[in-house]
């Protein structure tokens, strides 16, 4: 099996399994009641679209370490193979971590819209019964979208126990489930501090405002997105320290070209592509490092317009495009792509100095530019 057979094959039994497990909570929430259904249908439009990054560094990370390339690697988890079965488990429960940050994220940023549907708490408004209570539908999307994201959190720790009890070395488990801890610790704590962030940028000088935005980058999106995957499926297949550090400098170099990224089309991003309004972090206001640079390269009279932009749901499309300008011409994006530029050699060296097997280096180099260079 080729290596994009086997990353096709793993994302094939993703599908299938997300939507089996999915129908099954399902029957299990209907039972209580079938007014409950509704929080499943939610999170099944969630879990049925997205690029399955999350479980793709960890497939591919537990394959950097496990035995040179098999065969046909995915069939064997039929026919006994407990640390392959694992991985499986565990990348499944990553689809629905990361689907119970997004919507506690849309949440906290008021976005309207996620992957080109309502995001889950605007959906959850559509079933409120009282047209003339704006505020009590408000309510109710927001407390039930809570609920959901508190819902597939929880879920996602089942998956992750279920894959514990497959048996493989015990000191591997340990290890394996520590870095599961610590990485829902670790974005937990990243999502507070871009929330504190939102409020405290005023308060700090621009350097410093660009240090805690690098923070944030880092532990909110940037560790769990790459990083923390990686390790996790290497765990599981026993990584030496050498190459838990191979695997570490290019996760968290990539992950933070992946959230540069982010941020790059959280401003010029097509919403066609994107599935998100155009310039959403602009009218979200959010102080990405992107707007913080851009910010610091204006004079104070520029610096006050912008920042009565920065969060004004109603900007139009000439004060959406006046604000790309100025990212533009103050060398803001020039800059942050060159991050991102420096991030990608980093992960490609660190790769290259990790001796891994020619098929999981191959698609691990593949993956980075499917991260930093993507387009959604």
């Amino acid at each position: 099996m080729s290596r994009v057979d086997a990353t096709q094959a793993l994302l094939t039994h993703l599908d299938t399994a997300i939507t089996s497990g999915l129908a099954g909570r399902k029957a299990h929430l209907e039972t209580i009641s079938v007014d409950a259904g509704p929080l499943v249908d939610a999170a099944a439009a969630l879990l049925s679209r997205g690029k399955r990054l999350r479980p793709q560094f960890c497939y591919w990370g537990w394959r950097a370490i496990a035995d040179n390339a098999v065969p046909d690697v995915l069939p064997q988890a039929e026919a006994g193979d407990s640390e392959l079965a694992c991985i499986l488990r565990i990348s499944e429960g990553l689809e629905f971590f990361h689907a119970a940050a997004l919507v506690h994220d849309d949440i906290i940023d008021r976005s309207d819209s996620r992957r080109g549907q309502p995001s889950a708490h605007r959906r959850f408004e559509l079933l409120y019964g009282h047209e003339d209570d704006p505020a009590g539908r408000e309510h109710f999307g927001q407390s039930a979208a809570i609920l959901l994201g508190d819902l597939l959190l929880t879920w996602s720790h089942e998956l992750f126990a279920t894959a514990m009890n497959y048996p493989f070395a015990s000191e591997r488990k340990l290890t394996t489930q520590h870095r599961i801890n610590q990485m829902c610790t670790e974005v937990m704590a990243g999502q507070y501090l871009d929330v504190f962030a939102e409020s405290a940028w005023q308060h700090r000088t621009p350097e410093a405002a660009l240090a805690e935005s690098l923070t944030v980058l880092r532990y909110k999106s940037a560790k769990y997105s790459v990083q923390a995957p990686l390790l996790i499926g290497a765990s599981v297949a026993g990584a030496t320290v050498g190459q838990v550090d191979a695997l570490s400098r290019y996760g968290l170099a990539l992950g933070e070209a992946f959230q540069l990224r982010d941020d790059i089309l959280g401003v010029f991003g097509d919403p066609e592509t994107t599935g998100k309004p155009a310039s959403d972090d602009i009218r979200e206001g959010k102080r990405t490092y992107l707007v913080l640079l851009t910010r610091n390269g204006l004079p104070r009279s520029m610096q006050r317009v912008l920042d009565e932009m920065m969060g004004n749901p109603a900007l139009d499309a000439e004060q959406i495009d006046a604000v790309r300008r100025l990212a533009s011409e103050t060398g803001a994006v020039k800059a942050v792509e060159a991050m991102i530029s420096e991030r990608v050699d980093t992960a490609r060296a660190a790769i290259a100095e990790g001796d891994f097997p020619a098929e999981a280096y191959s698609e691990l180099d593949r993956l980075i530019a499917a991260t930093a260079y993507r387009t959604v």
